[in-house]
């Protein structure tokens, strides 16, 4: 009886994900990249882009390596979930970029969730600003490394008639 409910659920799925898919693909919604990385190393991601008032995507990326002969690379596998909701606007004077981003490795317990701010805009005729912020929250729970939070902040400023184009960044991490 199990075995008979897990190959109607398999079946029900490959069903549901098919025709949902036909409908996003015609929408323009289904994110499929199917890529040969290298000789031997194949990875594919599979998602869906939101109907929301923002840009909001979410899937999965997965990929696998093979030695000669065919045999699967032993940790090779690749499996994360991912989702991304971003908000751009543009003004007359520039634009405000705004995200927030989360992947999840599943196979190895990785994952981290990252914020981020750009903000660019023509300060002058002579001089265009963009500052940027970001914040990222990391985490892996199989391997001996801690928790980590990273916040970065820069300031860019471009002379187009100079072709120059100083930064200044800021990085804060906690002491390892």
């Amino acid at each position: 009886m199990a075995k008979f409910v897990s190959v109607v659920t398999a079946v029900g799925f490959t069903l549901g994900v098919t025709m949902i898919s036909k409908q996003a693909m015609a929408d323009g919604a289904l994110i499929w990249t199917p890529v040969k990385v290298a000789p031997r190393v194949y990875q594919t991601t599979l998602g869906l882009h939101l109907p929301l008032a923002v840009d909001a995507s979410a899937g999965a990326d997965f990929g696998l390596s093979t030695e000669p002969g065919d045999k699967l690379m032993s940790g090779s596998e690749l499996a994360t979930l991912w989702g991304k909701v971003a908000d751009n606007r543009d003004t007359l004077g520039g634009n405000d970029e705004r995200a927030l981003v989360i992947r999840i490795d599943t196979l190895r317990g990785n994952g981290g969730v990252s914020l981020s701010r750009s903000k660019s805009w023509i300060y002058s005729s002579n001089l265009d600003l963009q500052a940027s912020r970001s914040l990222n929250l990391n985490y892996a729970t199989t391997t001996s490394e801690p928790a980590s939070i990273n916040a970065t902040q820069a300031l860019t400023m471009t002379y187009p008639w100079a072709g120059t184009r100083p930064a200044a960044r800021w990085r804060a991490a906690p002491a390892a």
